[in-house]
């Protein structure tokens, strides 16, 4: 049944694909900011 209403929501739709980075991302890097749940060091004792 989902894959039905798929089909026909989606029966005119173009596809872009999109690669590269974002100019969030970009920004958020340039800026030191973490996505949450990265370590951006390792803890003290691990290696």
């Amino acid at each position: 049944m989902i894959a039905a209403m798929l089909d026909r929501l989606l029966h005119h739709v173009h596809v872009a694909m999109i690669s590269g980075e974002s100019y969030r991302f970009r920004k958020r890097m340039s800026a030191g900011i973490t996505l949450p749940g990265s370590k951006a060091e390792p803890e003290l004792g691990q290696s």
